[in-house]
């Protein structure tokens, strides 16, 4: 969702439902759960979700760092790596952002069941994990 937010220009997200469930999660599953972003417990009990979220949070912020050293390194270094970087903050950002709903292969199991979309989830997490390393690798050429 993060993702998404950098790619339409938004500042902030905010979801529907953290933790509004009477319903026990961990004993007592409910259709009424609504993807809880926490369970109640001990204090905050974090989910896979919630992970995600601030997964999303902090590549907000390298995405942010990364364009404003772009914009200092413009002028300086090589204007192949300034193509590289608007690349990462424009093309690559717009296809991890396009994973929130937008893609053709959706975000719900389709005919293949489960077995496709961890297929598609597993696209999804390499595809992440590059644009992650390119950012790393523009951000050490752009501070040279």
């Amino acid at each position: 969702q993060a993702w998404l937010a950098w790619h339409y220009g938004l500042t902030g997200m905010g979801f529907w439902s953290y933790c509004t469930s009477s319903a026990d999660p961990w004993f007592v599953p409910e259709k009424t759960l609504d993807y809880l972003l926490i369970y109640q417990g001990e204090g905050v009990v974090t989910s896979k979700r919630w992970e995600a979220v601030r997964d999303g949070i902090e590549d907000y912020g390298i995405l942010y760092h990364l364009r404003q050293t772009l914009e200092k390194a413009e002028g300086i270094v090589p204007e192949e790596t300034i193509r590289e970087a608007r690349k990462i903050l424009n093309a690559d950002a717009f296809a991890i952002a396009r994973y929130c709903g937008l893609d053709e292969e959706g975000t719900e199991p389709g005919a293949g069941g489960m077995k496709e979309m961890r297929k598609t989830e597993d696209r999804r997490w390499k595809k992440s994990t590059e644009v992650r390393r390119e950012i790393a690798e523009v951000l050490e050429k752009l501070k040279q």
